[in-house]
C-alpha cells in the first residue's frame, strides 16, 4: 500500500493482501479461497489418471474463428449441448 503513510486511523497489517490456495494440474492454475477445502489432488481424485491419454498438458491456443448465425443463439447453443455426439474424440490406449 504504497503512499499511504500518515492516513489515519490506517492499519497495514488488516489491509494487505490475503495469502490464496494456488495449485497447478497439466496447463490450469486453479486458485481456492476456501483454506478448509480438500486440496486439488484430493479433490482431482482419479479423473487426472482417466484423462491423462487425453495429453491435456500438450494443448495450446490455436485459433479463434468468428461467425455470424442468422439464427436464435439459444438454438445455436444447443446444438453444442447434445451429449457431444458432435464433438470427435480420439483416445488410444
Amino acid at each position: 500500500m504504497p503512499e499511504f503513510e500518515g492516513v489515519e486511523n490506517f492499519d497495514r497489517s488488516r489491509n494487505g493482501l490475503v495469502p490464496v490456495r494456488v495449485d497447478t494440474w497439466e496447463c490450469f492454475v486453479f486458485l481456492n479461497l476456501n483454506d478448509d477445502a480438500p486440496s486439488l489432488s484430493e479433490f482431482l481424485g482419479g479423473l487426472a489418471r482417466r484423462v491423462a491419454p487425453l495429453g491435456i498438458g500438450n494443448l495450446h491456443y490455436f485459433d479463434r474463428r468468428v461467425y455470424e448465425i442468422a439464427c436464435n443463439w439459444k438454438v445455436f447453443v444447443d446444438n453444442y449441448l447434445d451429449g457431444g455426439y458432435h464433438v470427435l474424440t480420439c483416445i488410444k490406449d
